[in-house]
């Protein structure tokens, strides 16, 4: 992150939801956890997590609510 400039920046983790990213998951049938398992995704997202605290850069966490409209 040496590159990023502090000031103005964010690092912003879109939902990331076990429903969707575990295997045991309410959409665990649509296989999108296979994908970020494929890709490493959580270990990814989680080393950019540590790497932005180390360096004070916020972390801003949204989530979207869509179970809902997936029953």
């Amino acid at each position: 992150m040496s590159n990023v400039k502090r000031e103005g920046t964010a690092f912003i983790v879109v939902d990331a939801q076990n429903f969707m990213l575990d295997e045991k998951g309410l959409v665990a049938d649509r296989g999108v956890w296979k994908r970020a398992k494929e890709t490493k995704m959580v270990e990814y997202t989680k080393k950019a997590i540590k790497k932005a605290r180390g360096a004070r850069i916020p972390i801003i966490y949204s989530r979207m609510d869509i179970r809902a409209l997936i029953k």
